[in-house]
């Protein structure tokens, strides 16, 4: 096995998201709100939050706040934590 796909199993392993919940994760640690993302991704609120549910038993969380706190543990939020003030 080659070290890039060895790499890319063990970010797989650590991110059980798909991409489109790996970027609304990212947004909702901006301190985006569901509409906010919505507009943004250009899709529907019920869309939005339906991968959030998905997103969120995924690991393993029930609010966002845990999500965000899930994400920098796993590693998947990078500095993109806060929003810059």
């Amino acid at each position: 096995m080659s070290w890039h796909v060895s790499e890319k199993l063990l970010l797989q392993s650590r991110n059980p998201l798909t991409p489109a919940e790996h970027n609304i994760l990212r947004l909702i640690a901006m301190e985006n709100t569901s509409k906010e993302i919505a507009l943004g991704l250009a899709m529907s609120q019920r869309t939005v939050e339906a991968r959030m549910t998905a997103m969120n038993q995924k690991l393993g969380v029930k609010s966002r706040i845990e999500a965000v706190a899930k994400g920098c543990d796993l590693g998947l939020l990078g500095s993109s934590r806060l929003k810059d003030s």
